[in-house]
C-alpha cells in the first residue's frame, strides 16, 4: 500500500513539473508580427528581450503568412527593423518558388533578404538556382555573386550553367556573366553573357536559331523572333538566309481571342537560284522568282450563334510547297500544327488545287444554315483558267423529323450556288451562272414484324439554272451566249429492309463481364430514272445524275462489351472504377451490290489490244472490320474482292497497339488495282506497307524502327532506325535514315528548359557529305 501511494505521488509531481509524458511543454507558443498580411511565428519556446524589441524562438520554428511558410531550428526577430534571422535546416515555400538553405535573413515587411548556402527551385519551369549567397532584392528578383543554374534533380546534376553576377526575375529572365555550360564530368561551352527565360508565361525574345548546310540551298541560317503582343496574341518572325537561294521571311501570327482562335503564316522568298539548280518550269525566263505561300486557319463562335471557319491556302507555284516540305516553317510543320489546333488539314503538298474557304454555319431548331465562299487555285494553270469558283454557296438542311399527325417523316436539302470561272478564249466573256437545287425526302418507317423493319422513301429533286454568259453549246457560234433559264425535275426511290437479332453472353474475361452480339442484315434498293441532261450547264457532278437501279445487300455484326469498372490505364497499381462502361469493341460487315443498269448495258467494241468488253453487274465484295480495345489495341480494315478478276482489288488496313510501359506498334497496308481492266498484278496502281515499332528497354532507353516498303516496286522506300536515351533533365536520340536516294545520320540533344539541339549528317548517292545542325525551342 505504501509503495502504491509513493508511486502515485511521484507521478503527480512529474506531471506538475514537466507536463504530460512525451512533450517538454504543454503547447506551442505563437506571436503575431504586424503587417498586411501579418506573419505568425509558432515555436516550442519564445522569449522576449530588450523590452520586447528582440524575440528568440527555439525549434522547431514555423513562420507563416498567407501562402508563404518558413521553417527552421532557430529564429531571431528584431521588431524595430522587422528583420528575422532563421538558422538550421531552413526551408521556405511559396506559390512561386521553394528554397533550402543553412541561414536566411529576411525583412518581413519588404520581403527581401539574403540566403546562405542555399538552393531556390522554380517549379513553373523546373529550374534550380544555387549559390553560397543569394540575395532576394524584391518579391520577384534574386541576385547571386557566384552561382549555378540547372533543371536537373539531385545533388549532382547531369548538366548545369555556372557563372557570376547572376540576376533572376520571376516570370522574366535570368542573366549570367561568364557562363559555363558543364556536364557532370567536364565543361562543354563558354558564353561571355547569357540570358535564359525563367518564366511559365510567354515572353518576347529570340528563339533558338536553326543552322543547316545543303547542297541545294547552301549554308542556311534561321533566326526566329517571338513577340508576345498580349496574353492572347503573338507574332513570330522567321528570317532564313540561304546562300544559294536568298532570304526567306516567314511571319506567323496566332491569337486566342474574340470567341475563337487562329493561326496564319506568310512566307516570301525572292529565289535567286537558277532554273538548272533544282527545278525547271516551262516558260521560265528569269533566274529569280518571287515565291510565296499564304496559309492559315481560324475558328470562331459569334454572339448570334454562327460557327465561322476560315481556311486560306494560296501559293506562288506548284514546286514551292514540295521543295521546302520538311523545312522549319514548311508544309509538314504547318500541317501538323493545323491538324492539332483545328482538327483539319491542308491539301497534300503535291496537290495543285489549293482551296481557300470561308464557312459559316448555324443550327436553328431542326435546321442547319450554311454559307460559304470557296476560291480554288490551280497551280498547274498560271492564269488559273477553267477553275470553278463557288462565290457563294448557301444551304439550308432540314433534319429528319416527324410530320405531325401522320406516320411519315421528312427531311430536305436546299442549296444555292453562284459559279464563276474564267475562260482561256479572251474573245468570250467569263462564264458565270446560278444554280438552285431543292431536294426534299419523305420516309415511311414500318415495323412489319418483330424481326423485320421496312422504310420506303421518295425524294423529289428540282434543279434550276440561270447562266449568265455561259459559253455556247457545241455547234453554236460565240455570239450565241446563253442566258436562258433551265430546269430539271427528278425523283429517286429507295426502300430499306433490316432486322436486328441479338444475344447477351456472360464471359468474365479481364475487365469485361458481358458481351452483346448483335446481327443486322440489311437490303436496300435505289432507283433513279434515266433522263437526258446533256443540254444543261455543267459545273460539277450535281449537274449529271446517272440512271441508277441498284440493290445493295449485306450483314453487319456488332460486339458490345460491358466493363463494370471501365477500361482505363491502371493508376497506382489499380484500375480506377469509373462505373459501368459500354463499348462497341468489334464491328464486321460484308456488302455487295447488283447493278441492273449495268446488266442490261450494250457491249462496246474494243480494239485488239484491249480485252473484250463484258458486263459487270456485281460489284466487288466489300469487307469492313473495326476492332476497338483502346487504349491498348485498335485495328481497322476495308477490303474489296472482285469475283470477276478473282482477286482483292482494294485493301486499307491499319493496326495500332501499345502497352502501359510505352511500347507501341503501328502497321498499315494499302492496295489499289485498276477496277475495270483487271488482267492480273500488272494492274496494281499502288501497294505499300508501313510500320513503326517502339520498344522501351527501361524507363530511359528505347529503340524505334520505321519502315516503308513498296510492294508494287519491290523496294524499300524509307527505313529509319532510332535509339533514344531520355533521363530526367536531358536526352539524346540517334537516328539512321536509309532511302533509295539519300542516307542520313541524325543526333538530337535535348535539355529540359533549354530546348532541343539536333545535328545531322547526310550522304547522297554521289557520296557528297552534307551536315546540318538544328536547334529548336519554344517561347
Amino acid at each position: 500500500m505504501r509503495v502504491t501511494l509513493l508511486v502515485i505521488m511521484l507521478s503527480l509531481l512529474a506531471v506538475v513539473c514537466f507536463g504530460p509524458a512525451g512533450n517538454a511543454y504543454a503547447e506551442d507558443v505563437e506571436i503575431t508580427i504586424d503587417g498586411s498580411p501579418p506573419w505568425i511565428i509558432r515555436a516550442a519556446k519564445i522569449t522576449a528581450q530588450q523590452d520586447k524589441e528582440l524575440y528568440l524562438a527555439e525549434g522547431p520554428v514555423v513562420m507563416t503568412r498567407s501562402n508563404e511558410k518558413i521553417q527552421g531550428d532557430y529564429v531571431r526577430y528584431h521588431a524595430p527593423t522587422k528583420t528575422a534571422e532563421i538558422r538550421g535546416n531552413v526551408t521556405m515555400e511559396s506559390e512561386d518558388f521553394k528554397l533550402v538553405c543553412t541561414r536566411l535573413v529576411v525583412n518581413v515587411e519588404h520581403n527581401v533578404g539574403k540566403i546562405y548556402e542555399g538552393t531556390v527551385f522554380f517549379p513553373a519551369n523546373h529550374y534550380y538556382l544555387s549559390g553560397d549567397e543569394i540575395e532576394r532584392t524584391g518579391p520577384d528578383t534574386f541576385t547571386l555573386v557566384q552561382g549555378r543554374a540547372t533543371s536537373c534533380d539531385g545533388p549532382s546534376p547531369a548538366w548545369s550553367l555556372t557563372g557570376r553576377n547572376i540576376t533572376v526575375r520571376r516570370e522574366g529572365y535570368a542573366t549570367v556573366e561568364g557562363a559555363k555550360f558543364e556536364t557532370k564530368h567536364f565543361p562543354l561551352a563558354y558564353f561571355p553573357w547569357l540570358m535564359l527565360p525563367v518564366k511559365s508565361e510567354r515572353g518576347t525574345g529570340f528563339l533558338m536559331p536553326v543552322i543547316r548546310n545543303s547542297s541545294r540551298d547552301g549554308f542556311t541560317f534561321t533566326q526566329p523572333f517571338f513577340w508576345a503582343a498580349s496574353d492572347s496574341k503573338d507574332l513570330t518572325v522567321y528570317l532564313t538566309y540561304m546562300t544559294q537561294r536568298g532570304l526567306e521571311t516567314t511571319l506567323e501570327g496566332r491569337y486566342n481571342d474574340w470567341n475563337g482562335k487562329g493561326i496564319y503564316r506568310i512566307s516570301y522568298l525572292p529565289d535567286q537560284a537558277g532554273p538548272d539548280i533544282y527545278y525547271e518550269r516551262p516558260n521560265r525566263t528569269t533566274t529569280q522568282d518571287e515565291r510565296y505561300w499564304i496559309r492559315g486557319m481560324s475558328d470562331h463562335q459569334t454572339d448570334s450563334g454562327f460557327n465561322v471557319k476560315l481556311d486560306i491556302d494560296y501559293a506562288s507555284d506548284p514546286e514551292y510547297l514540295q521543295e521546302f516540305e520538311g523545312s522549319f516553317t514548311g508544309f509538314n510543320s504547318t500541317n501538323r500544327q493545323f491538324l492539332s489546333e483545328f482538327g483539319r488539314e491542308l491539301a497534300e503538298a503535291r496537290d495543285p488545287l489549293r482551296r481557300s474557304t470561308f464557312q459559316a454555319t448555324k443550327t436553328i431548331n431542326q435546321q442547319n444554315l450554311r454559307f460559304s465562299l470557296e476560291y480554288t487555285q490551280n497551280l498547274k494553270d498560271p492564269d488559273n483558267l477553267e477553275t470553278i469558283q463557288r462565290l457563294p454557296k448557301i444551304g439550308l438542311d432540314q433534319n429528319r423529323q416527324a410530320i405531325s399527325g401522320t406516320p411519315f417523316f421528312f427531311s430536305s436539302t436546299t442549296e444555292y450556288t453562284y459559279f464563276a470561272r474564267k475562260t482561256n478564249d479572251q474573245s468570250l466573256l467569263n462564264e458565270e451562272g446560278h444554280r438552285l437545287d431543292i431536294h426534299p425526302r419523305f420516309y415511311w418507317p414500318l415495323r412489319v414484324s418483330r424481326f423485320l423493319d421496312l422504310e420506303p422513301s421518295i425524294g423529289l429533286r428540282e434543279t434550276m439554272y440561270y447562266p449568265s454568259g455561259l459559253n455556247p453549246l457545241p455547234g453554236h457560234t460565240s455570239d450565241d451566249r446563253d442566258y436562258r433559264f433551265y430546269s430539271r425535275e427528278l425523283f429517286d426511290f429507295k426502300i430499306e429492309a433490316s432486322s436486328n437479332l441479338s444475344r447477351v453472353y456472360d464471359v468474365n474475361i479481364g475487365p469485361v463481364d458481358r458481351i452483346k452480339h448483335r446481327i443486322k442484315p440489311e437490303v436496300s434498293f435505289n432507283l433513279i430514272p434515266k433522263m437526258a441532261q446533256s443540254d444543261l450547264p455543267y459545273w460539277d457532278s450535281t449537274d449529271r445524275i446517272d440512271q441508277e437501279q441498284v440493290i445493295r445487300y449485306g450483314v453487319v455484326n456488332y460486339l458490345v462489351a460491358r466493363m463494370p469498372g471501365g477500361m482505363d490505364f491502371p493508376k497506382d497499381g489499380a484500375v480506377e472504377n469509373s462505373g459501368p462502361e459500354y463499348r462497341e469493341i468489334l464491328r464486321f460487315g460484308i456488302f455487295r451490290e447488283y447493278d441492273f443498269v449495268e446488266a442490261g448495258r450494250e457491249l462496246e467494241e474494243r480494239s485488239p489490244t484491249i480485252p473484250a468488253d463484258f458486263r459487270r453487274p456485281h460489284s466487288p465484295w466489300e469487307f469492313e472490320l473495326e476492332l476497338d480495345l483502346k487504349p491498348y489495341l485498335w485495328a481497322q480494315a476495308i477490303s474489296a474482292y472482285d469475283t470477276y478478276a478473282e482477286m482483292f482489288v482494294d485493301h486499307a488496313v491499319d493496326l495500332q497497339w501499345k502497352d502501359k510501359r510505352g511500347d507501341y506498334l503501328t502497321l498499315s497496308y494499302e492496295l489499289h488495282l485498276e477496277p475495270y481492266l483487271l488482267t492480273g498484278r500488272e494492274d496494281v496502281e499502288y501497294e505499300e506497307i508501313r510500320g513503326l515499332a517502339n520498344v522501351m528497354i527501361d524507363d530511359e532507353w528505347s529503340v524505334q524502327l520505321y519502315k516503308r516498303y513498296s510492294l508494287m516496286d519491290e523496294q524499300d522506300v524509307e527505313t529509319v532506325y532510332t535509339i533514344s536515351y531520355q533521363p530526367q533533365c536531358w536526352g539524346v536520340k540517334l537516328s539512321y535514315v536509309d532511302k533509295p536516294d539519300d542516307r542520313a545520320v541524325a543526333i538530337y540533344f535535348s535539355l529540359l528548359g533549354l530546348g532541343e539541339v539536333a545535328g545531322y549528317s547526310h550522304q547522297t548517292d554521289s557520296g557528297e557529305q552534307l551536315s546540318d545542325t538544328d536547334t529548336t525551342s519554344s517561347p
